[in-house]
């Protein structure tokens, strides 16, 4: 029975009988890649790694950032101090407070100073971990010494340019709010000059109470007006009952109006006493006797003069209405003016409230302002620093770069890597027969036998 060639990958038998054949190989490849990973280790230049720890101290109300939650949900606050650790302005300060360069050199533009900045950022590095107010900043130098004195140095600068920018923010929150205040303390005299000339020209002091007495005065008069109303119909109702009975043949003093008058009433009694007397003198004495003729006299003076004191009670009656009537008018001239007053000193007591009321509302904005600036000018002047050194970098011990066991493990595993790869490679350029798979993958033939190996080993023949 014969097998057809296998056309798919490799087995296992065979890569096993390809990399032992070519053992020796994998072996000089591994050799070869470990010297050369030894002799780079030692000749390439040591690098020192110092380690300090930076605790950032969040401030839960900050009158001066203006910050009014927790920082811990600000999710770029952590970062924002991590970017500023790398910033140029930190290592600018770094190189400043160490005296690395010169002052001449330390000029925007100088290449030394660019060349030091750009080392010295890429020396830097800073870590956090999730949940964490532990900043760790690592400064990576050919000196163990200078990586020390590096890393503490640029903490030392990074704590420096915040407390700068805090006090920046604090002088220039300070700066704002005297500006604010000022605006409003000139607006709140402007305001108290308007008030005080328009009071002085309107002379209201308290308006309300002007605007009460006003206001009773013109309902008195208002009520005034009514009962002289009243009046007038009562006047006009009379004259035109006496001129009806007028018409209607009753004389003057006949009037009820007229008759019940106290003088008119005398003056009848006394006409009633002359006429008894003169009946009875009359009846006794004779019609032409001198004392009748005295007393028929006397009764008709009295009776003119009854007449004229009817006539001029009528008239005085008839002239109520006129004298009503103008009162009226003169009223009604006064009410209108009072009106007037009163109205016009609802607009003069409105604008004075409406002066009041943005002389109040720009009090109350500015003693908002002044107790917000009272906390701004403590915390200016108070300072207390969210920042703290928990750990200050130290010398280390051994290099962080290279890392030779590390480097040379790796050296023999990418030797072997590469030493199968080429023996890989040579096999397949130019196969031989290693392994019974060969035969039986390759040529499509079956093994009977074995020559050289124990016959233990020998696979069962073929039928």
């Amino acid at each position: 029975m014969v097998h057809s060639p296998d056309s798919g990958f490799l087995s296992l038998s065979q890569l096993q009988a390809m990399l032992g054949a070519r053992k020796w190989l994998i072996a000089q490849a591994m050799a070869v890649t470990f010297v050369f990973t030894l002799a780079a280790v030692l000749f390439i230049p040591r690098i020192w790694t110092a380690t300090t720890d930076v605790y950032i101290d969040y401030k839960e109300n900050d009158p001066i950032g203006g910050r009014s939650f927790s920082a811990l949900l600000d999710e770029s606050y952590l970062q924002t101090q991590v970017d500023l650790i790398q910033s140029t302005t930190v290592a600018e300060r770094m190189i400043a407070d160490l005296a690395i360069l010169p002052r001449s050199r330390r000029a925007e533009g100088d290449p030394e100073r660019d060349r030091l900045i750009t080392e010295i950022s890429k020396s830097v590095q800073v870590s956090s971990q999730r949940s964490s107010r532990v900043l760790r900043v690592s400064y990576a130098a050919d000196t163990p010494e200078k990586a020390r004195d590096y890393a503490n140095a640029i903490v030392k600068a990074y704590i420096s340019v915040s407390q700068e920018m805090a006090s920046a923010s604090a002088r220039t929150r300070n700066e704002e709010y005297n500006a604010q205040l000022e605006h409003l303390r000139r607006e709140i005299g402007t305001i108290q000059e308007k008030l005080t000339q328009y009071q002085q020209e309107t002379g209201i002091v308290d308006g309300q109470q002007a605007g009460d007495l006003e206001t009773r005065q013109l309902n008195d008069m208002t009520s005034a007006l009514l009962s002289i109303d009243s009046q007038v119909d009562e006047a006009r109702a009379r004259n035109q009952t006496i001129d009806r009975l007028l018409a209607g043949g009753m004389r003057s003093q006949d009037l009820p109006q007229i008759s019940q008058l106290t003088t008119i009433s005398q003056m009848r009694d006394n006409q009633t006493l002359l006429d008894r007397q003169l009946s009875e003198l009359s009846s006794s004495l004779g019609a032409n006797h001198p004392r009748v003729l005295g007393l028929r006299a006397e009764r008709e003076q009295l009776q003119s003069r009854i007449a004229a004191q009817a006539k001029a009670a009528l008239d005085s009656q008839r002239s109520d209405l006129a004298r009503l009537e103008g009162q009226r008018a003169a009223l009604q001239r006064a009410l209108e003016q009072q009106r007037k007053k009163v109205l016009q000193q609802m607009v003069q007591r409105d604008q004075v409230a409406s002066y009041q009321r943005q002389l109040a509302g720009v009090e109350q904005v500015y003693n908002t302002a002044l107790q917000k600036y009272d906390s701004i000018l403590m915390a200016s002047n108070i300072s207390l620093p969210n920042l703290a050194v928990l750990r200050a970098a130290e010398s280390p011990s051994k290099p962080t770069r290279p890392r030779i066991r590390l480097s040379l493990a790796l050296s023999l595993v990418i030797g072997f890597l590469a030493g199968a790869a080429l023996a890989l490679l040579l096999e397949l350029y130019r196969r031989r027969l290693r392994c019974e798979d060969d035969l039986s993958r390759t040529c499509g033939l079956n093994v009977i036998g074995r020559i050289g190996h124990p016959t233990s080993d020998l696979p069962a023949p073929a039928l």
